[in-house]
C-alpha cells in the first residue's frame, strides 16, 4: 500500500501538498496572497502553472514554471535546467497614463531561464518586453547562494522624436545565514544609470527574519528641457499646441522604506529638490521667465497611504512681459487632490505683494485667495499702464480678494488701492488721454473727464484711492476713484483745488474689465 501511494505521489496527492506548501511559503501578507497548480511533481521534474504573487489588481504572475533535476544532483546543489515562461506584471495601474505612452504598451512580459553548474553556482538570464521595450538582464551567484551578481539593460521604445536612453542596472548581493529559529538575512547594493545622461540612482537594501529595509539616492545633477532623458518625458506630457519653452536647474532625490518584523504594512519617505532652476517660455507675442527658482518636496506613506508633508519654493525673480516680480517665497500645503498656498510674497514695483491662503482645487481647478501690495511705488505702478505717459511720486497700499472658478472665471470682491493717509503725492501726466477714454466708454459726463484730464496734467494729492465692491445680493459692481488735491496754475488759471468722486455702477466684470482695458490686458 505504503509503496503504491508513493508511486502514484508524483500524480496525486504530493503536487496537491506541493502546491499549498508553495501557496503558503509566498504568502504576502494580509491584502496578499498566492496561487500556484502543481501539475507535476517528480524526483525527476517540476511542473506548475497559474503562480500569482498577490490578489491586489496588477500583481505579477507567472504562466508556468518547469525545472527539470535528479535527486543527486539537488542532494549536491546542482539543477540541470529551470525556466519560466509567461512572466506578465499589469503596470497600467501603476504608472501614469500619459508616462506610458512612451512606450508600446502596458504589461510586463518575460522568460526566465535558470541553470546551476557544477561546482560554480548558478546562471540565469532574463528576457522581458515591459511596456514595449527590451529588457535584459543577466544574472550569477555561487552555489549556496550567499553572494549574486545582476547586470540589466532596458531600451524603451518610442519614436525618434521622444526616444528615452538605455538604462543599465547593476548590482550585487549578499545572503547571511540566521541564527537558530530565524530566517536567513540579505544585503545588497544596486546602481541605475543611463547612457548620456549625468543622473544617477544608488540604492541599498536589506531583508531577514521577516523584516526589511532599503534606501535610494540621487546625487544632484544638472538637468535641462532638451537632454535625453527630460526631453522625452515633456513631450509625453505636454500638449503639442505647448508653447515652446527652456528649461534648466539641478536636481536630486532620495527615498528609505522598512518595515519591521511583525508590521503588516511598510513605513516609507520619499523626498527631491531642485534648485537654479531657469524657465523662460513665449506665450504669444510676449515673454514669460522664472530665474533662480528652487524648492525641496517630501512625502511619507504607510503603505498606500501618503502624507504630503509641507514644502517651499523660492525663486530669484519672475516676468511676464513688462510685468516682473523680485526675490520671493512661497509655502505649501498639498493632499492628493488639491494645494494650499498657505504663504507667499515678492517684491513687485517697489514694494510687496503677498498672498495668504491661495487653495487650488485640481479636480475642479477652482482657486481663492487674496493679495495684499504693500508700499508700492507710485512711479512703477503708473509704469505699468502702457498708454500713460508721466511720472508719479508717493507709496500705494492695496487689497485684492480674488477668486477662480473652473480656471477660468475670475471673481474680484472689496478690494482697494490707495496712497497713505498724511502723505502728499505728485502725479504729471503728459497723455492722460488715453486712461480717461475708457471713463468715458462707461457714460460718465464729459465735463467729469475733462476735469479730470486738466487735474492729472499737474496734480499734488494727499488722497488717491480706488475702491472696487460688489453687492452681495444683487451681484452688481462698484468701482469708485476718489482723488484729492491741488492741481497746479495752467493757462492763466491759479492753483485749483481739486475733490474729484467718480463711481462706475453695473457688472462687476466689466469694472475689471475697464482696469483690465487701461492697464493693455484684454480679457478673454
Amino acid at each position: 500500500m505504503a509503496l503504491a501511494a508513493l508511486a502514484a505521489a508524483p500524480w496525486t496527492w504530493l503536487p496537491a501538498v506541493a502546491g499549498a506548501a508553495a501557496r503558503h511559503w509566498l504568502d504576502l501578507g494580509e491584502k496578499g496572497s498566492s496561487q500556484v497548480r502543481v501539475r507535476v511533481l517528480s524526483p525527476f521534474r517540476l511542473s506548475a502553472e497559474g503562480v500569482s504573487l498577490g490578489a491586489l489588481p496588477g500583481a505579477p504572475r507567472i504562466g508556468s514554471v518547469e525545472a527539470r533535476y535528479t535527486p543527486w544532483g539537488l542532494a549536491r546543489g546542482r539543477m540541470r535546467k529551470a525556466v519560466a515562461e509567461d512572466l506578465v506584471w499589469d503596470l497600467s495601474g501603476l504608472v501614469p497614463e500619459k508616462a506610458a505612452s512612451l512606450f508600446a504598451g502596458s504589461n510586463a512580459t518575460g522568460r526566465l531561464r535558470l541553470a546551476w553548474k557544477p561546482g560554480m553556482g548558478y546562471d540565469g538570464r532574463f528576457e522581458a518586453d515591459v511596456m514595449g521595450a527590451p529588457l535584459v538582464a543577466a544574472f550569477s551567484s555561487d552555489a549556496a547562494l550567499r553572494q549574486f551578481d545582476l547586470r540589466a539593460r532596458l531600451e524603451p521604445a518610442g519614436g525618434a522624436a521622444h526616444r528615452l536612453p538605455v538604462f543599465r542596472l547593476e548590482a550585487e548581493g549578499e545572503r547571511h545565514e540566521g541564527a537558530a529559529g530565524t530566517t536567513n538575512a540579505f544585503t545588497a547594493a544596486a546602481r541605475l544609470a543611463a547612457d548620456g545622461v549625468p543622473l544617477v540612482a544608488n540604492a541599498t537594501a536589506a531583508a531577514g527574519d521577516g523584516a526589511f529595509s532599503c534606501e535610494a539616492e540621487v546625487p544632484a545633477a544638472a538637468f535641462a528641457s532638451d537632454d535625453p532623458l527630460l526631453a522625452p518625458v515633456l513631450a509625453a506630457f505636454l500638449p503639442p499646441d505647448a508653447p515652446a519653452f527652456s528649461l534648466s536647474g539641478t536636481f536630486s532625490a532620495e527615498m528609505s522604506a522598512s518595515r519591521p518584523k511583525g508590521a503588516a504594512l511598510p513605513e516609507w519617505t520619499a523626498g527631491a529638490r531642485v534648485a537654479d532652476c531657469g524657465v523662460s517660455a513665449a506665450v504669444g507675442e510676449k515673454t514669460a521667465a522664472v530665474a533662480g527658482a528652487g524648492g525641496t518636496f517630501r512625502v511619507r506613506g504607510l503603505g498606500p497611504h501618503v502624507d504630503v508633508l509641507p514644502f517651499s519654493a523660492r525663486f530669484a525673480g519672475a516676468s511676464f512681459d513688462r510685468y516682473g516680480l523680485s526675490k520671493g517665497a512661497l509655502r505649501f500645503r498639498a493632499d492628493p487632490g488639491s494645494i494650499l498656498l498657505t504663504e507667499g510674497f515678492a517684491g513687485f514695483c517697489g514694494g510687496t505683494v503677498r498672498v495668504y491662503a491661495l487653495h487650488l482645487d485640481f479636480e475642479k481647478l477652482d482657486a481663492g485667495f487674496t493679495l495684499l501690495l504693500d508700499d508700492l511705488d507710485a512711479g512703477e505702478v503708473l509704469a505699468l499702464f502702457p498708454n500713460v505717459e508721466g511720472t508719479a511720486t508717493g507709496k500705494m497700499n492695496g487689497k485684492l480678494p480674488l477668486s477662480i472658478r473652473r480656471g477660468a472665471k475670475v471673481r474680484l470682491r472689496d478690494a482697494f488701492l490707495h496712497s497713505p493717509p498724511g502723505q502728499i503725492g505728485k502725479l504729471r501726466l503728459r497723455k492722460a488721454t488715453a486712461l480717461v477714454d475708457n471713463l468715458r466708454g462707461t457714460g460718465i459726463p464729459e465735463e467729469t473727464c475733462r476735469s479730470l484730464e486738466d487735474a492729472l496734467a499737474d496734480l499734488d494729492y494727499d488722497v488717491l484711492r480706488l475702491d472696487l465692491s460688489q453687492d452681495r445680493e444683487t451681484g452688481a459692481g462698484r468701482l469708485a476713484l476718489r482723488l484729492h488735491g491741488t492741481a497746479a496754475a495752467s493757462g492763466g488759471r491759479a492753483a485749483t483745488p481739486v475733490d474729484l468722486n467718480v463711481n462706475l455702477n453695473g457688472q462687476l466684470e466689466e469694472s475689471i474689465n475697464v482696469g483690465l482695458r487701461a492697464a493693455g490686458l484684454q480679457p478673454r
